[in-house]
């Protein structure tokens, strides 16, 4: 499922855990392997919601509404209009179960990202009352939000995709920074020409932000 850059430490803490609750640790050649499939079917996700979106709302030239309940409806019903009646019943499930599966992953994220975090902050092990005392936070907070933003859902997720731009390029920087360091093993680190394909990727990554932010101007 393609995600926001500064998500991407939820697959290393995730790969973590599931190796704890395992007792199996692949070697780096298998965990790479790995990771490189997944990251061409999100390549490939990700050009397939482009696409979707390009050509449902472009060529519709529909104007979604702003109410939660509202927006969620007109996206169905754009998908139903397209595809036909009969697919109602699909593309409300699917969608259902992509927002479930989405709030499920963003709030265990959230709470084991932050959890790890005060844990790097103390230098002591991660505990379970920091991952629980996150995940009460962030629900509340969330719930903040849905309450704040009750008929302009617009308004929310432009502010979510302001941020993101925002803090995509330090939190790229910062994950380079990180497995290139001298305290970073020397066989996991990446070579010479990943780096600089890193380099380029995050050169991109600034302009395009840089793009983003004067589109809104």
């Amino acid at each position: 499922m393609p995600s926001a850059v500064d998500l991407s430490p939820w697959v290393s803490i995730w790969a973590l855990e599931r190796y704890k609750q395992t007792g199996f640790t692949p070697r780096l050649r298998n965990a790479l392997r790995e990771f490189n499939l997944g990251y061409v079917f999100c390549v490939v996700l990700a050009l397939c919601f482009l696409l979707l979106g390009a050509l449902l709302l472009r060529t519709h030239d529909v104007s979604l509404p702003s109410g939660t309940a509202a927006f969620a409806a007109g996206i169905i019903g754009l998908y139903t209009e397209v595809l036909g009646p009969w697919s109602a019943p699909f593309v409300g499930s699917a969608a259902f179960a992509a927002m479930l599966g989405t709030c499920i992953a963003c709030l265990d994220g959230f709470s084991r990202s932050f959890s790890h975090g005060i844990a790097a902050l103390r230098d002591a092990p991660v505990q379970l009352r920091h991952e629980r005392t996150s995940l009460i936070l962030i629900s509340l907070g969330a719930l903040l939000l849905i309450i704040a933003f009750p008929e302009d859902i617009r308004t929310l997720l432009d502010l979510g995709n302001i941020l993101s731009f925002c803090i995509a390029p330090p939190s790229a920087l910062a994950m380079l920074i990180l497995v290139t360091r001298r305290q970073f093993p020397e066989a996991a680190r990446p070579k010479v020409w990943l780096r600089w394909s890193a380099y380029l990727g995050l050169t991109f990554l600034l302009g395009l932000t840089l793009l983003f932010l004067r589109s809104l101007l």
